[in-house]
């Protein structure tokens, strides 16, 4: 049987749909043993964490949590307002080879409204961000934060302007007390690499197909994308000796930097014959790895 036939009947018996709605796993579980191991290679340093939205078009009413959106992109393919489904990220920031890179802690389906900001002393400050000198006017204030359990943060309502104006505000909040309004609206510089994130998730990692008709299952399905994005991202990252066996797929670019796409590579010459699929017991509904070696292997070379 060729791989195309065998595709076609492991998805028409639905094997991978069940276990992704039926299976007695929590992905919640999944993302909170991801963000030990980053804790465990990152935690001696000051931890940055970027929250942003990215909107997946949608044509059904019935997709979970499918709502109309204002599309604040500016795409000029795409009317000022789009339905789809908002999906707000958590993501960790590390530094790899002079540029921020962020790696996802969880993606959720989540209503996003803008909330009213009561009338506080006005700051102007021209600072470098982005690549350019700004001025940036902003309100601070600090306030308990009911999604955090009570917990003190300041908050910090900024808006960029240049020649052409004022931009859209953002509202930005810290843990940290001891940080100035203008230390923070630095610090949301490094928010940007977020955004390849949702660029590389959506188009060569497939969360624009990730549907489903529960919000807990497709949930469960785009956790499953998320590790497979984090290995390349982490070895091109911490890019010990081993790793350098994983980009000999490309001898003519031996020196060029290491790259999470080049691993990426590497990892499926090294696995694409293993069957991940056929580790599933739809009886049990529990995975069965048939071969511990492949296992080994891969601890290997992590």
């Amino acid at each position: 049987m060729d791989n195309s036939t065998y595709e076609k009947n492991y998805f028409s018996r639905g094997l991978p749909y069940k276990w992704l709605e039926t299976g007695q796993w929590s992905y919640l579980k999944l993302m909170r043993q991801w963000t030990a191991l980053f804790l465990k290679l990152f935690g001696d340093n000051p931890v940055y964490l970027a929250i942003d939205d990215s909107i997946v078009l949608r044509h059904s009413k019935k997709a979970p949590m499918s709502q109309i959106h204002h599309q604040h992109g500016n795409k000029t393919n795409l009317s000022r307002y789009v339905r789809g489904q908002c999906r707000v990220a958590l993501a960790a920031i590390v530094k790899r080879s002079g540029c921020n890179t962020a790696l996802p802690l969880l993606l959720r389906l989540t209503p996003y409204t803008k909330e009213e900001i009561k009338r506080l002393p006005l700051n102007k400050e021209t600072v470098h961000l982005y690549g350019r000198e700004q001025q940036v006017n902003y309100r601070t204030a600090e306030a308990k934060a009911r999604f955090l359990n009570g917990q003190s943060v300041c908050f910090v309502w900024c808006e960029f302007e240049d020649s052409k104006g004022k931009k859209r505000p953002r509202l930005l909040l810290s843990t940290d007390m001891q940080l100035s309004g203008l230390d923070i609206i630095v610090a949301y510089e490094k928010r940007w690499s977020i955004e390849p994130l949702f660029n590389q998730l959506k188009n060569d990692w497939g969360m624009k197909q990730t549907w489903q008709k529960t919000r807990k299952v497709l949930h469960r399905w785009v956790h499953i994308i998320a590790p497979g994005y984090i290995v390349p991202q982490l070895r091109a990252i911490k890019c010990p000796d081993p790793v350098l066996r994983l980009i000999d797929n490309m001898p003519w670019r031996k020196n060029t930097p290491i790259t999470a796409g080049r691993i990426r590579m590497g990892l499926i010459r090294y696995f694409s014959q293993v069957r991940v699929r056929d580790w599933w017991d739809g009886k049990s509904q529990k995975f069965h790895p048939p071969d511990m070696d492949i296992l080994r292997r891969f601890e290997d070379l992590l």
